[in-house]
């Protein structure tokens, strides 16, 4: 009788302990910060799921015990998803890295996996911790954005040299790539911002549309919702574009189907210059969408208004040089002009200048020739007579040389060095 009651005394404490135990297991379980779910290994039925599982998934607790593996991950991954739990179950793994998971609402998050066996009332079941690595995800992804979009810039400023047409086909091929979207397009807005003239589209966008008549030109008072950025002076998200909106004018026949829609304007100053739109991206824009495309088409502005800039400082200095020679050469034409102006007031003083030692020669010849002819010849005042006349004739001579001096051009006269110490002193 003792030893039943003794007997019975020791279940009795094993039954409190193993409810201790199980309320100890509970209060883990329910607490821990990471979803648990704990599922069965050949129907991969769930048994039980803790609260942060529930939260995460937005199921009830009788909504979990009736689902299973296939019911929480996007279909198309399952194929991945049972991989990787044959492989925890057969323990070649213990972690499943970047498992896509679908909530209640369809929404995914990813999660690290780290699964366990355990053994439940005799039973072998899957112990799945769920660690949500979103955050972890999106800075990864932001991070990897930056440095993708600091590699673009740094290519952009590459094409200093290039042709506008080069810089935004290029800007286009990076903007598609960088906000992850299917058409892209880039225009350029004149300067009291009515009209817009679209410099570059994406080949995808050309390829697709089937209108015939493909302006490039747009006015933008007529324009519909992709004009938005301009006239309400910012950015325009739109990720539904199939819903109602109060601008939005549908498009043409033929024209490519827009299902997500981003545009985003560029200042210059208080004036919008540029447009860029992107569209029907898979996942919804954000604003990290809208600070790659500033970012990126920005400089693609700056970047064409410094080409513009030293083009118009080009033809400027060009224009200098042009108006420079030919100041020069009106100015060479002025003084040639004003040189044979004073040569006619020179030629009347010169033929004054002239007519003295002409009429001196006269007079000197006249002699002589009369002394020949009566044979009266004076031979001690002939050689005097006749340097009378090479005097004359030097006197002449350098009236002339000063006249031909005068009325030369200054161009291309032959320039002397000259030493300008030796000039003072000497």
């Amino acid at each position: 009788m003792t030893d039943n009651k003794k007997k019975t005394s020791d279940i009795d404490q094993i039954r409190k302990e193993l409810e201790n135990s199980e309320d100890r297991f509970k209060a883990i379980f329910d607490g821990a910060l990471d979803g648990i779910l704990i599922a069965d290994v050949e129907s991969k039925k769930f048994h039980l799921g803790n609260k942060s599982i529930r939260q995460m998934l937005g199921y009830s607790n009788e909504e979990i015990s009736g689902l299973g593996v296939m019911d929480i991950h996007p279909e198309e991954h399952l194929p991945y998803v049972i991989e990787q739990f044959e492989k925890q179950r057969k323990k070649e793994i213990t972690l499943a890295k970047d498992i896509p998971v679908k909530r209640k609402d369809d929404r995914v998050f990813y999660a690290d996996i780290n699964a366990s066996l355990i053994k439940l009332a005799g039973r072998v079941y899957m112990m799945g911790v769920f660690r949500d690595i979103t955050e972890r995800k999106q800075a990864e992804k932001l991070s990897s954005r930056h440095e993708a979009q600091l590699q673009v810039l740094l290519n952009l400023y590459k094409l200093i040299n290039g042709s506008e047409k080069q810089i935004m086909d290029f800007t286009l091929g990076k903007l598609a790539e960088v906000a992850q979207s299917e058409f892209v397009f880039i225009g350029l807005i004149n300067e009291d911002e009515t009209i817009m003239t679209v410099h570059a589209w994406s080949k995808t966008v050309m390829k697709e549309c089937a209108i015939s008549d493909k302006p490039m030109e747009f006015l933008l008072a007529e324009a519909g919702i992709w004009a938005e950025p301009i006239r309400q002076r910012k950015e325009i998200v739109i990720n539904d574009y199939s819903a109602d909106h109060p601008v939005k004018k549908g498009y043409p026949q033929g024209h490519v189907p827009i299902k997500r829609f981003l545009g985003v304007p560029v200042f210059d100053g208080t004036k919008i210059v540029a447009l860029a739109a992107v569209s029907n991206k898979k996942e919804k824009y954000n604003k990290s969408d809208v600070s790659a495309v500033a970012t990126i088409l920005t400089e693609m502005w700056r970047l064409i208004y410094r080409k513009r800039m030293e083009e118009v400082m080009s033809r400027s200095n060009q224009d200098l040089v042009r108006i420079n020679k030919e100041l020069k050469e009106t100015t060479a034409q002025l003084i040639q002009a004003e040189k044979l102006t004073a040569l006619g007031e020179l030629t009347a003083g010169a033929a004054h200048e002239l007519n003295q030692p002409l009429n001196g020669i006269k007079i000197i010849c006249q002699s002589l020739l009369r002394d020949i002819r009566k044979n009266q010849l004076d031979s001690k005042t002939f050689p005097g007579e006749l340097n009378d006349v090479v005097q004359q004739v030097n006197k002449m001579a350098e009236i002339i040389n000063q006249m031909r001096i005068f009325t030369r051009q200054s161009i291309g006269e032959k320039k002397e060095k000259v030493n300008v110490n030796e000039a003072i002193e000497g």
